[in-house]
């Protein structure tokens, strides 16, 4: 597709150039091979990525007026190859993705000459894990573990992986899962200082096996903001990058409320163990502590009830019934090796209060599409406050600004436009919510 440029560059951060998109069918060739071109055909593609699904999910949007639907016979399993460029002031850029079709959807004969459908597809390996079982046993390091699954099990090249292999030892026993399956038993069951890991694909990066503690560390990708006027040419380099890191639209899911948190275990819990093998049954209270290593933000995402607000006459943290975690343990599996659930009594209390407490505040905003920006990177943005009087002195708003993890990302590549809808994340607040303040 065509790519608005100068001479050199991509002068605006919406465009992109779509070389080619190749269908390649089941039994139906053309020209002595499979493969055809519908790159004329496409009208938009969105891929979707999120720090919680281990592979991509891809819709292609066809206005199909060559009759392909019949004439190659889609029925599903066909590759889909795509090649997608921008040649921006920072550096030339070139990715080649494959996908398969495991659906045909919205199938409308709009009129004479003319079809709309959508082609949903996913990544190649969540097919192959469709056709594994997994009945094995497992010893070492968990990250390990996951990376021999994926190039073995799954197919995925050691070139598209980045495993933390720096993660505990587990022993264990699969029991006839699916190799997803198997490494979602893992994840559930490994920490990094209390943090949780994530398996997730991204577009244009690879493969990942991260902790929270891991991709909250990260250097901010970007500084994003909401602003009203530009200040550079846009034909500029300075006016490209001010456009792409312009916040076009936001809206918000600002989860305040600590109704589901003291529900969920987001302040404090209570874990009850129970070794099958001796008998005993242990207890292990877990109350919230802000750590600045495992926090986006510098404060802790609630205020102390010390003064207002109380719940029945207690803190947020005074309640450890909220909510209760049971487990049953076997002290006697695999003499003396750690077993896999050996982290949990020292984590789970902690791990899903991460968990729980990274829904609170939540941003979803639309900004120019960046390749380079993918889920499990940190950015962040700059939101203005909405007094009047704020305009002129471009106050910033101190509550909602500041650092989030991408959780979720919807690329949609139009023929001639290329967006972002991002979800943003975190843990923690860039105020202290415990300080009082006057409001004149």
């Amino acid at each position: 597709m065509t790519e608005k440029s100068s001479a050199r560059n991509t002068i605006l951060p919406t465009s992109y150039s779509r070389k080619k998109i190749i269908l390649s069918s089941n039994n139906t060739h053309g020209e002595g091979n499979y493969e055809f071109d519908i790159n004329n055909l496409v009208t938009r593609i969105e891929v979707i990525e999120n720090i919680e699904n281990p592979g991509l999910e891809i819709i292609v949007s066809v206005g199909d007026t060559e009759n392909y639907i019949e004439r190659l016979r889609l029925s599903g399993n066909e590759k889909i190859s795509l090649e997608l460029e921008r040649n921006a002031h920072y550096g030339n850029e070139k990715y080649s993705l494959e996908f398969r079709v495991i659906e045909v959807l919205n199938f409308v004969k709009e009129k004479r000459g003319l079809t709309t459908y959508q082609m949903r597809c996913v990544s190649p390996h969540i097919l192959s894990n469709q056709v594994v079982s997994k009945g094995n046993s497992f010893n070492g390091s968990v990250g390990q573990t996951i990376q021999k699954i994926c190039t073995s099990d799954l197919d995925i090249p050691l070139s598209k992986l980045e495993i933390d292999t720096a993660t505990p030892q587990m022993t264990g026993v699969f029991p006839k899962i699916k190799p997803l399956s198997a490494i979602n038993f893992l994840l559930i069951n490994t920490f990094d200082d209390g943090t949780p890991y994530y398996f997730f694909e991204t577009f244009t990066n690879g493969i990942k096996f991260k902790s929270l503690k891991a991709l909250i560390d990260q250097v901010p990708f970007d500084k994003y903001s909401i602003r009203e006027t530009l200040s550079n040419n846009m034909e500029s380099d300075k006016g490209y990058e001010e456009v792409r890191k312009r916040i076009v639209e936001m809206s918000s899911d600002y989860s305040v409320s600590k109704f589901t948190g003291l529900q969920q275990g987001a302040f404090t819990s209570k874990s009850h163990f129970f070794d099958i093998a001796t008998k005993e049954k242990k207890e292990k209270t877990y109350t919230y502590s802000y750590d600045s290593s495992t926090s986006i933000e510098s404060h802790k995402p609630f205020a102390d009830l010390k003064r207002n607000n109380k719940i029945k006459e207690k803190n947020l943290t005074d309640f450890p019934d909220s909510k209760n975690f049971f487990f049953n343990l076997n002290s006697a599996a695999f003499n003396k090796t750690k077993n896999y659930y050996a982290s949990l009594q020292d984590n789970v209390g902690k791990g899903y209060s991460h968990l729980e407490n990274l829904e609170y505040q939540s941003h979803q905003i639309l900004i120019p599409g960046d390749f380079r920006l993918n889920v499990g990177m940190v950015i962040e943005i700059e939101i203005p406050e909405t007094r009047i009087e704020s305009k002129a002195k471009e106050t910033v708003n101190k509550v909602q600004s500041g650092k989030y993890l991408v959780t979720n990302i919807i690329h949609d590549l139009k023929t001639n436009e290329y967006m972002m809808r991002v979800t943003l994340k975190r843990n923690s607040s860039s105020v202290n919510l415990d300080i009082e303040e006057s409001i004149i």
